[in-house]
């Protein structure tokens, strides 16, 4: 029950069939409930869908429903298409019912908007549903030009791709306000839609801008099919968190200001740490930087914590859930927290912890990034004794560890060689027998803060997957001075079913080389930094570059969602790019009301022009209905167990048949036969019966007329 009384409505989408015999019993029925409760001063308006397309038979109250929830959600009461004249057998004298020849606005009753739709069917199944509207859905915040959005397009094959992205080109470039809507679409309205209210298909595409025309420039760049991924299987993402490494002043302002649950998490860091007395982590993050911040590991260590700590929880705040977490030497406290394995507060004190005792005990000494593997580099690494391989980090890269002195000798041997070398700001021989003094007392201060993670963490100290191992010191101890096996546990996140990394540093580390080692691994696996902005990056560049993320996230069967605003309206977009192929038969059917005489394909006949010729009266009448059946039901065989209803019949299917029996042989059977005769049998034998009744009800007069 809808609760609402009688004459309380607006509108009613009748059933409206333009009948001489329907109309008038369908009028008094709304008269019955409506015609006298419908307040002094009002009216109820009447209108039928069928008047602009037809009747759809047994969607012709789909039909009606669709329409009224249009009419109430844009406040518009649409007219009955060509009404002119009202049926003489209907009377609205003493009623306030009236069928609506023109669309009108709904009247301004102080409530929502009300419609009533009903829906008879030819079996006696009566249905009416009372529907209401909605106040509006206010408008996402913010302007064009503010934010870059995001807008996903999917479909089942490539081809369907370029023709989505085209039609949604045009779409943009023609400014159309659909028919469900009064205002065009806001582009975040536009964005949220495409992401978040729509099946995604095998292939995906996106693009991303501030403006209208960004977005239109964006879908007319051509996309080459050949890189575009079939998503067969829900995608596995694994977070991946550098090591030490600071963000410029104005990487974490930008992402603090504009993304809360980036500055949610920053805040909660700075609130644990006050409460050891230390200071704000925001406070290092947000002044300028510095040559050698890196070289200060007690803030520059919890730094770069703390950004990929607040980088996995905006990316979780967009939706991404990390089946896998991986991280690159130091990076691997903050994998274990993510991941369960240490709580906050703890990870927090036992970095600060690890970066004095390192400070305090280790060698002096570098890190030197190369270009080539481990293996390649056994020869010349061999000619300087006091050189380490500290790190694999993937194919075509390793880190060697060792004393400033003979760093400096070996980068240039290299460079001799014409191998690129990198030295990084570490100040110490990290992962190399050179951090030995640390292993104990980094182990202690472990003691009792870990436990087993409740998320696979693909550990660089062993080079596969690990849980239960975390809460024992001696993986911690054993971190400082066994070489950092980031290729082993790549192949380990892979094992475990990773296809997408993604990675949460401060700035795009390892893209290069882990996406070297991806390519070189069978399966759809992909690789990228969260944002990589240029060192001097404008706000507007970082901000795209989540967006750039987002995109490569829908196109690999990741959907987020917007990071810095809510979820905003859901609006009308254009529908799939239907290929469009066209099936045609050879023989066109009858489409006729009358199609004449047609027999069945089984039938005995021994001339096309004569199809009757050698029946029975009984054959000849099953043969005419037969023709009549498969010309209005669309079948090129009528068997005799058929029924009209399993054919498809419907109301508007029953009226045809019925008239074009009635004009083949002068008897009209009632509809009520189609529906209660079980086979075409049945139906053919109360037809002959009907017939038979006829004759006997004509006077037999013998005498010849003069």
């Amino acid at each position: 029950a809808a609760g609402i009384q009688p004459g309380d409505l607006d509108y009613i989408e009748t059933h409206g069939t333009g009948t001489t015999l329907g109309d008038p019993i369908e009028f008094e029925a709304i008269r019955a409930v409506h015609g006298q409760a419908v307040a002094p001063g009002d009216s109820l308006a009447l209108s039928s869908v069928k008047s602009s397309i037809g009747h759809l038979g047994a969607a012709a109250g789909l039909g009606g429903l669709v329409r009224a929830t249009l009419a109430v959600h844009n406040r518009t009461m649409p007219g009955t298409l060509n009404f002119r004249t009202l049926n003489p057998s209907i009377r609205t004298e003493g009623t306030q019912l009236h069928v609506l020849d023109r669309t009108t606005p709904f009247p301004r009753r102080g409530r929502l908007p009300r419609a009533g739709i009903s829906s008879f069917g030819i079996g006696g199944t009566n249905a009416h549903v009372i529907i209401e509207g909605s106040e509006p859905t206010p408008t996402a915040p913010g302007s064009e030009g503010t934010w870059p959005e995001v807008i996903g397009l999917s479909a089942i094959d490539t081809n369907g791709i370029a023709r989505a992205r085209s039609r949604l080109r045009d779409w943009l470039a023609s400014g159309r306000v659909p028919a469900t809507e009064t205002v065009p679409a806001t582009l975040p309205e536009i964005a949220d839609t495409s992401l978040l209210a729509r099946q995604a298909f095998t292939f995906r595409s996106a693009v991303h801008g501030r403006t209208r025309a960004e977005m239109i420039e964006a879908l007319s760049q051509h996309v080459d099919p050949k890189t575009l991924t079939a998503i067969t299987t829900p995608s596995r993402v694994c977070f991946v968190f550098t090591g030490s490494g600071v963000p410029s002043s104005s990487h974490s302002e930008s992402l603090a200001r504009h993304f809360p649950a980036f500055r949610d998490a920053l805040a909660e860091i700075d609130a644990l740490l006050a409460q050891n007395g230390q200071s704000p982590v925001s406070d290092w993050l947000y002044r300028q930087k510095t040559a050698d911040d890196e070289r200060h590991l007690a803030q520059s260590h919890v730094a770069a914590f703390a950004i990929g700590y607040a980088n996995a929880r905006l990316w979780q705040a967009m939706g991404v859930s990390p089946s896998i977490v991986l991280g690159h030497s130091m990076g691997e406290i903050a994998a274990a927290c993510l991941a369960g394995a240490i709580d906050l507060a703890d990870a927090l004190s036992f970095v600060g912890t690890r970066a004095r005792i390192i400070e305090e005990a280790a060698e002096p000494g570098e890190l030197l990034a190369v270009a080539l593997d481990a293996g390649s580099l056994a020869e010349p690494i061999a000619l300087f004794p006091g050189m380490k391989i500290a790190g694999h980090n993937g194919i075509g890269q390793t880190l060697v560890a060792g004393p400033r002195p003979m760093i400096d000798r070996f980068a240039e041997h290299l460079r001799g060689l014409d191998i690129a070398v990198s030295m990084l700001p570490a100040g110490r021989p990290f992962h190399s027998s050179g951090m030995s003094a640390t292993a104990e007392p980094i182990g202690r201060a472990a003691s009792g803060l870990f436990r087993a993670a409740t998320l696979p963490l693909a550990s660089t100290v062993t080079g596969a997957i690990e849980t239960d191992r975390l809460e024992n010191p001696s993986h911690w101890s054993a971190q400082m001075t066994t070489p950092v096996d980031f290729t082993a546990a790549i192949d380990a996140a892979i094992g475990e079913g990773a296809t997408l990394f993604l990675e949460l540093g401060p700035r795009a580390t390892f893209v290069s080389t882990a996406s070297r080692t991806l390519r070189a691994r069978a399966g759809n696996l992909s690789w990228r930094a969260s944002f990589n902005p240029r060192p001097r990056a404008s706000e507007a560049d970082i901000l795209s570059a989540i967006a750039e993320t987002r995109a490569w996230l829908f196109e690999h069967g990741v959907v987020t969602q917007s990071p810095h605003r809510p979820r905003a309206r859901k609006t009308t977009l254009p529908a799939y790019p239907f290929a469009r192929l066209r099936f045609w038969r050879d023989e066109h059917r009858t489409t006729e009301s009358n199609p004449g005489p047609r027999p069945v394909p089984h039938a005995e006949t021994s001339d096309p022009e004569t199809p009757y010729q050698n029946e029975t009266a009984e054959e000849m009448l099953r043969t005419l209905i037969a023709g009549i059946w498969s010309a209005e039901l669309g079948q090129d065989h009528i068997a005799s167990n058929d029924s009209f209803l399993a054919l498809g019949g419907s109301s508007l299917t029953a009226l045809k048949v019925a008239g074009a029996i009635e004009r083949s042989i002068g008897v009209r059977p009632p509809l009520v036969s189609l529906t209660e005769s079980q086979t075409f049998e049945a139906f053919v034998a109360a037809v002959a019966l009907m017939l038979l009744d006829e004759d006997d009800d004509v006077p037999q007069n013998t005498e010849t007329a003069r």
